[in-house]
């Protein structure tokens, strides 16, 4: 009878526990429309890979909604206005940062036109002001802070048809100094060093 009870009780206790794939399963599901996005992320002296679930929603106004999820890392939303040019960045816990139009330039790729828009968060922030390059077709392309060695670059995947324009809009943004630098104030202040005799 021991020999009967036991194996059923551990199939019991097994069937009853919780099943993280199925969690991981549905959460994949739950993005299925989706585009995935792989983008290299650098902070400081270490590099990884993140990849983003993406979807592009426009709404009835015009107002264009950038979806990132991701299992990994913080997820986020950027919302543009074109019309009005009102970039927000809601992020994870609802938290809500304003993006400034910092500029625009516009690029030939093979016969098309594309706009990149330079937007930034925390602007005047001493230690927290970051650039992202942006593209209304194709989303975010990359961001980078002005203070730290953080940012994040898309990397286009060869199988995806606009795999060209993404990679030349991006060579493009890189080599356009003023436009990807931000100038860094000098300071009103002078700093003498002492003379020691």
């Amino acid at each position: 009878m021991i020999r009967i009870i036991i194996p059923f009780c551990c199939i019991f206790f097994y069937s009853c526990g919780e099943n993280k794939s199925d969690d991981n399963l549905r959460k994949l599901n739950t993005y299925h429309t989706d585009t995935v996005r792989l983008f290299s992320a650098i902070e400081k002296d270490s590099a990884y890979f993140i990849n983003y679930q993406f979807k592009k929603q426009v709404n009835q106004s015009g107002v264009i909604t950038y979806v990132y999820n991701s299992s990994d890392v913080r997820n986020f939303t950027i919302v543009c206005d074109t019309a009005n040019k009102k970039y927000e960045m809601i992020g994870d816990k609802k938290d809500t940062t304003q993006l400034y139009f910092e500029g625009d330039r516009s690029y030939t790729v093979n016969g098309a036109d594309y706009k990149v828009l330079k937007l930034v968060s925390d602007k005047g922030a001493t230690d927290g002001e970051v650039s992202y390059f942006f593209n209304i077709d194709f989303g975010l392309l990359l961001n980078t802070s002005h203070t730290w060695r953080v940012g994040k670059i898309l990397n286009p995947e060869k199988s995806n048809s606009e795999y060209l324009q993404l990679t030349v809009l991006l060579y493009k943004i890189f080599t356009e100094e003023e436009f990807f630098t931000t100038l860094i104030p000098e300071s009103k202040i002078k700093f003498t060093p002492p003379k020691v005799e």
